[in-house]
């Protein structure tokens, strides 16, 4: 049975469940408030479904405070993943992101006979989760190429009986409309499930809802102010399941928000326009900066000014970026000014981590046939002079006569005649060279080895080669234990030796999972490689494809200090200050942009639709700045970068 509320508030009232539950409230509210202040004593096993893992944390750790059992809180994947253990998915292999991208990139090689660019790929993947969310095709017509790439990568999936998430709901949904699969554990156990807080569903998910609500009941709690535009989304979703007769009441909960910074995030994104004239609620801020820098820096000012006592007290303000730079300078300029903070969500790009800039300044010094400028690039990678004796050297041995291309057999005979030169000139000066080349001997071998792995043509040994590269540099002094170092002229910020281990190991991670897929899954540029240089550009592209748009996560289970997240994560938390950072068009709300596959988006009927559910979504995801925020609320934005002048944000009127 499903049961649906529709409602301006992002959960269930916490006060009545911990205080207890007020007289005057509705009946079928004080009925989900009793199964939540309870859930031993419910007739029913009590499920709490919320959006983000963020807010799960929110509210296990609100709740631990007060109340005497907390329900079992999961995010909506756990659920499905809960759901999926329950019912047997047979011989099916659920696919990690390195697998898919790995698979796609083969797809797409067989349909148009070249390699597609990391970039591309990531936007192809993208849409074709769409594809399988909204269980629809490419227009054949319209787009072969795109069709053909997504017909092979279904059959692909399939004959290695593959399944990504799409595929695991869609078989869950199959299987319970045929009262298999999870059915039996529903009906036995009859669990009482409450998704809370939620906006917008695939239609997959909105499938898969409307079959468990057929064995085990249902309250499906969807938030959004009805007068305004997002609440579209809302009701799309409830008029689905009033066309599949599955509804069995609908109920609306919009009590007035006693906090006017709330008040007005309710009031705001009418059908007219994106926000009423004027901004004005106490509490609430409005600013622009010169640029993104001076708006970090602004940001820091405030917070010493109005530093709290307690460090512990940073915890309560939430500082809202929209990605790059803002990730990147709040990190350099908080840090520099002592302010503890924790960069929650994305977190850093996996490419950009120091571990992966070694792997790859290596690959580029064998493929570019031990140019000049690439060993300058490798020479002065941090890590390397660190390592170096006598690093000074570095650059009067970069100014030695070597022919291009090069090898190293030929940098050798150059170092070696120098090296006889300065030890004519002084027994001291060449000594001191002598000891210079040594460790630089040390650390070029493991890349001459890398490229006689190379030669072998064998991936298992080509990623033993690139690994053998970090002891030689001393990364591994940590990457693999905390704090095992001890000379202080080596140690550097904990940040910054934990970004080092979180990257290294989800690097590694990667490159494992490329193992156990086989050979046959490499791109063509390995497989067809014929010598070590054409065999490391093919790892380098190998190394793009797979990194691309993949983060890493650093003290992401700590919520000390100042929280910086994106805005998706903000929902349903509660700060006593929140800033939010970057409002101009084209990232608040995101561009729908000019590209090819930005283009079939709109000219895809289902898909279409899908975007401006997800534009409507951000719409309200930004009123939930607003509701979040208890006492402040400051929206800023910068007036130009390096190159141009920049528009506020559509959602705000300075």
């Amino acid at each position: 049975m499903l049961k649906i509320v529709r409602s301006n508030c992002n959960s269930i009232p916490c006060n009545s469940i911990l205080q207890g539950i007020a007289a005057n409230s509705p009946a079928w509210l004080q009925d989900i408030q009793q199964k939540l202040r309870d859930p031993l004593n419910a007739s029913n096993r009590v499920y709490r479904i919320v959006p983000t893992s963020r807010r799960r944390k929110f509210l296990i750790r609100h709740l631990a405070q007060s109340a005497k059992i907390i329900p079992q809180i999961i995010t909506l994947d756990q659920w499905i993943n809960e759901l999926s253990a329950q019912g047997l998915l047979g011989e099916l292999t659920m696919m990690t992101e390195t697998q898919r991208h790995l698979v796609l990139a083969k797809a797409w090689h067989q349909t148009t006979k070249k390699e597609a660019g990391a970039a591309f790929l990531t936007d192809i993947d993208r849409i074709f989760r769409d594809f399988l969310g909204t269980n629809s095709f490419p227009d054949e017509t319209k787009d072969p190429a795109i069709f053909n790439c997504f017909k092979n990568y279904i059959a692909l999936l399939k004959s290695e009986n593959f399944a990504d998430r799409n595929t695991q709901v869609t078989i869950l949904h199959d299987a319970l409309a045929k009262n298999q699969g999870p059915t039996n554990w529903l009906k036995t156990q009859k669990p009482w499930f409450l998704l809370e807080g939620f906006h917008l569903f695939q239609p997959l998910e909105l499938k898969l809802i409307q079959q468990v609500s057929r064995h085990a009941d249902v309250v499906l709690w969807l938030v959004a102010n009805l007068d305004a535009a997002p609440a579209h989304n809302v009701q799309n979703a409830i008029e689905y399941f009033e066309s599949v007769s599955t509804l069995a009441s609908l109920e609306d909960y919009f009590p007035p928000k006693p906090n006017p910074i709330a008040a007005l995030g309710n009031q705001l994104f009418q059908e007219t326009g994106p926000i009423h004239d004027p901004i004005n609620a106490a509490g609430l801020q409005v600013f622009k900066c010169g640029s993104a820098l001076a708006e970090v820096e602004a940001l820091v000012r405030w917070l010493k000014r109005n530093a709290p006592l307690d460090n512990a007290e940073f915890r309560k303000i939430a500082v809202v970026i929209p990605g790059d730079p803002y990730g990147s300078l709040v990190r350099e300029v908080f840090t520099r000014s002592g302010i503890p903070f924790n960069l929650a969500g994305k977190g850093f790009q996996l490419a950009e981590s120091r571990p992966v800039r070694v792997l790859q300044a290596a690959l580029d010094l064998i493929q570019s046939s031990w140019t000049r400028e690439e060993l300058s690039g490798f020479l002065h990678l941090p890590f390397v002079l660190k390592t170096l004796n006598r690093p000074y050297f570095v650059e009067e041995v970069l100014r030695l006569p070597v022919s291009s291309p090069a090898s190293l057999k030929i940098w050798r005979e150059a170092i070696a005649r120098h090296a006889l030169k300065l030890k004519e000139r002084s027994e001291s000066l060449g000594s001191k060279f002598q000891s210079f080349v040594d460790s630089l001997e040390a650390i070029l071998k493991p890349v001459e080895n890398l490229e006689t792995e190379l030669g072998t043509g064998k991936i298992a040994n080509v990623i033993r080669g690139l690994f053998a590269i970090f002891p030689t540099i001393k990364m591994n002094t940590w990457l693999g234990a905390k704090g095992n170092i001890n000379n202080d002229s080596t140690i550097v910020p904990w940040t910054e030796i934990e970004k080092d281990q979180k990257s290294f190991s989800k690097l590694r991670d990667i490159l494992k999972e490329v193992l156990l897929l086989g050979d046959r899954w490499l791109p063509a540029a390995i497989t067809n490689a014929k010598s070590p240089a054409a065999y490391a550009q093919g790892t380098l592209q190998l190394l793009q494809t797979l990194l691309a748009d993949r983060h890493y996560q650093v003290t992401n289970d700590d919520d000390a200090g100042v929280q910086v997240f994106e805005g998706r994560e903000i929902q349903g938390l509660e700060f006593e200050t929140v800033f939010a950072l970057g409002l101009v068009s084209g990232k608040v709300p995101s561009t729908k942009g000019k590209s090819y596959l930005a283009r079939l988006r709109q000219n895809h009927g289902i898909l279409n639709l899908l975007m401006k559910a997800k534009h409507r979504e951000e719409k309200y995801l930004f009123t939930q700045l607003f509701e979040a925020a208890s006492k402040n609320l400051i929206l800023s934005f910068p007036v130009h970068d390096e190159e141009k002048e920049l528009i506020p944000s559509l959602f705000i009127k300075p």
